[in-house]
């Protein structure tokens, strides 16, 4: 994919992706950089003991309803677990994004997104979760092809010249010893 970097997708990647068509960035747009590796869903406090950080948080905030604490907390704690950005659906258990989240995740540099009310946690995890595996998928295969190009040029009798040659097509860029 285009959008894939070195180390992964970026979260203004991902949310350009159909499946999150509708969502909107709420706060912590300095993040949008942010690489992410994986997709996790958190509906319950204490869910930090299962954060591998490089995550999308999905939730519908049913344990931040009623707990103006976890509220405050939440968002500096899953910045400092390496979460990539959270995304929320209002309307079943908050009406509005609580400001505190807001100002945390602009100071955190933290994505704060709003996803639409219909859309199920499959629908995203999915697709997501799909693109990042076959990115995957593309390295490798290129990592092995590329093994053998060079392998096959030593073996053939192929000097430093021909061995930096190659590996300057294989990257697309200039190389030198």
């Amino acid at each position: 994919m285009s959008f894939i970097t070195r180390d992964g997708f970026r979260v203004r990647d991902i949310l350009s992706l159909p499946c999150l068509a509708g969502a909107v960035v709420v706060a912590g747009e300095a993040g949008l950089d942010r690489v992410v590796r994986h997709v996790t869903v958190m509906d319950a406090p204490g869910g930090y003991d299962w954060i591998r950080g490089d995550e999308l948080l999905l939730t519908s905030a049913y344990f931040l309803k009623k707990d103006p604490d976890i509220q405050t907390r939440l968002i500096p704690d899953l910045s400092r677990l390496g979460i990539a950005a959270v995304a929320l659906k209002l309307r079943r258990f908050l009406d509005a994004m609580p400001q505190a989240m807001i100002d945390h995740a602009n100071a955190c540099s933290l994505p704060l997104i709003e996803l639409p009310y219909s859309v199920a946690w499959i629908d995203i995890i999915n697709p997501v979760m799909s693109d990042i595996l076959n990115s995957q998928a593309t390295i490798l295969r290129k990592s092995k092809e590329s093994h053998e190009r060079l392998l096959k040029l030593v073996l053939a009798g192929g000097g430093v010249g021909d061995i930096v040659t190659e590996l300057a097509a294989l990257v697309e860029r200039p190389a030198m010893i």
